[in-house]
């Protein structure tokens, strides 16, 4: 499906109005995705070249979805299933596509079928999470995407200046290439961390 400036736009306007008034507030203290964000990156990057235009009619995870900051993109996808550990955010999210995935023990999410998903994406959530717990998911990723998949999520990382002085999980890139052999790994778009990607077109 071709993906035009004006379908992104309509899709932005559709969702501010649909989701005015919902308490989302305090998530944009960790950036507004219609924005570049001081101290943060480029959130309008990431909406509108990762994330808008990859996942028409796709199975997408939302990893760490919280209220839905960043899952109420997410219209156009067939499904989407929107993790988090907090059971109460299965109240916010609404939408006929989204489907609340409670993850228990906050590092899995074995309900959702091998090789079934074909978009896996994360901001800001995994950022204090521990090594173990990050390495858990990686594998989780591995197991649920298709062999095409597409991912995109924020790691913290230890080259980012701004990921130090917040005190976010110490990760360098040796042990996120490890942890993620088949992705490239974005230093730019991001100033508190960095993203790791697999598959996302014009995005190397």
């Amino acid at each position: 499906m071709m993906f035009h400036m004006s379908t992104e736009n309509e899709i932005i306007k559709r969702v501010r109005k649909k989701w005015r008034g919902t308490r989302m507030k305090d998530t944009y203290k960790w950036g507004d995705p219609e924005k570049y964000n001081e101290g943060l990156g480029d959130y309008k990057k990431i909406l509108n070249e990762y994330l808008l235009p990859n996942i028409q009619d796709k199975i997408v995870i939302d990893l760490g979805c919280g209220p839905g900051k960043w899952t109420k993109y997410m219209e156009e996808a067939k499904l989407v299933y929107a993790i988090d550990i907090v059971l109460e955010f299965r109240r916010d999210l609404k939408a006929e596509n989204i489907q609340f995935v409670h993850s228990e023990d906050g590092k899995t999410f074995p309900t959702i079928p091998d090789n079934s998903v074909d978009y896996v994406f994360c901001i800001d959530s995994l950022v204090r999470s521990s090594k173990d717990i990050i390495e858990s998911y990686a594998k989780e990723i591995q197991r649920v995407l298709k062999e095409d998949g597409m991912m995109c999520i924020h790691l913290p990382c230890t080259t980012k200046k701004l990921s130090r002085e917040k005190g976010f999980t110490k990760l360098n890139t040796y042990q996120i290439e490890q942890m993620f052999p088949e992705c490239y790994i974005d230093t730019k778009t991001l100033e508190h961390g960095v993203l790791v990607c697999m598959n996302i077109p014009n995005t190397i």
